[in-house]
């Protein structure tokens, strides 16, 4: 049986085996009894962990540059593996066809790409995210600063980057590069204002809203970031599937992925 902390799961769950090592999450395929052939069952799991590992390599993907190239290893085993579940839940045992709805993917919601420095440990209050339509309102509330956004101690100035990736599932597309806008404040601030970020999003898309904090400090030549591979908050706020069909006509350039028939 699988448990679940945070972000991190141990344990047996189905075919799978999870693992946490020094707090980054190995996920490895439960050997038959008797046996260290396949079975069909172990066969599938294989396949929906391997369509979940390719997923999720195309999200980092399309957040490369919220993550500043400061990825660790931690980040790929863990969304990897939520992605394997997600999967593994949407796909009918009998057609082997996967079936999704608007919500398929909450899963993600509130997945933190660095399990050791936290959004949410460090925005008290998190985002308001609303599909409205072909709309996405994401709503970020005023923040008083530093009880309810939290500064490094050699941080000045906060980056506050809300993105949206989107992805054709069914015809094997995504957009190389999520849309991204920011709000920027500094710790000498009282308070922040309330903010609204909006995003136009096409039909029969996934949409995976997330939320980065990039903190600088004041150099010779201005500001420079000091997040690092220790320090680099950013979580998916908010997960959408929209409703319909895609309708060709858009400027947005589609890169090719794996389909998910």
């Amino acid at each position: 049986m699988a448990r679940k902390n945070g972000d991190l799961i141990s344990g047996v769950l189905g075919p799978l085996v999870f693992r946490v090592i020094n707090g980054v999450q190995y996920i490895k395929l439960k050997s038959a009894p008797g046996t260290m052939k396949q079975t069909v069952e172990t066969k599938r799991a294989a396949k929906t962990f391997g369509m979940g590992s390719s997923l999720g390599s195309k999200i980092r993907g399309t957040l490369k540059e919220q993550l500043l190239g400061l990825s660790n290893p931690g980040i790929k085993n863990r969304l990897s593996g939520r992605l394997a579940q997600i999967l593994g839940s949407c796909r009918v045992t009998k057609s082997m066809r996967y079936h999704f709805d608007r919500d398929s993917f909450t899963g993600l919601d509130h997945f933190e790409f660095d399990a050791r420095s936290t959004v949410a440990k460090l925005l008290g209050r998190p985002p308001v995210v609303v599909l409205t339509e072909n709309k996405i309102t994401v709503q970020l509330p005023q923040l008083y600063i530093p009880s309810q956004l939290k500064f490094p101690y050699n941080g000045f100035q906060c980056k506050v980057n809300v993105s949206v990736s989107l992805f054709r599932l069914r015809d094997g597309l995504y957009k190389a590069d999520a849309n991204t806008q920011t709000m920027v404040c500094n710790k000498n601030m009282e308070k922040t204002d309330a903010h609204e970020f909006k995003f136009s999003v096409p039909n029969g898309c996934l949409c995976i809203v997330s939320l980065f904090l990039v903190y600088e400090t004041a150099g010779g030549k201005g500001f420079k970031p000091i997040n690092s591979k220790s320090f680099n908050p950013g979580c998916i706020c908010k997960t959408f599937l929209t409703e319909g069909d895609y309708q060709a006509g858009d400027e947005i350039v589609w890169k090719e992925m794996k389909k998910f028939p």
